[in-house]
């Protein structure tokens, strides 16, 4: 079976532990990028967005999505609501914005 073209060295100029260096440097870069992913799935869900808008950006089903992402989402909102110290007027303001972003979409506008 012939060997994938890379874009790296040939194994012969490459130690062992420089290719386990990459492979930890990639792995921090996905899960940077699945934190990211994540934040931006709670973004949506507090703005209105649908599980069924998730899961199409996410090119999968909104059922997938939601049992994927929903107690993880959860927990990220919950853990940045406890460490909030917004006054009371703030969160009325912030709720009646969300509120108003949902009227919105559901009227298309």
């Amino acid at each position: 079976m012939a060997r994938p073209a890379t874009n790296e060295a040939p194994a012969a100029t490459r130690s062992a532990g420089d290719v386990l260096d990459e492979l930890r440097a990639v792995v921090q870069r996905i899960d940077l990028l699945e934190e990211r992913k994540l934040a931006l799935i709670a973004e949506t869900q507090t703005l209105g967005g649908s599980w069924e808008e998730v899961g199409r950006a996410l090119v999968v089903t909104r059922q997938a999505a939601w049992e994927k992402y929903r107690r993880r989402v959860r927990d990220m909102l919950e853990r940045s609501a406890a460490s909030a110290t917004y006054s009371e007027e703030e969160l009325l303001d912030s709720a009646a914005d969300v509120l108003r972003a949902v009227r919105r979409r559901r009227r298309g506008t």
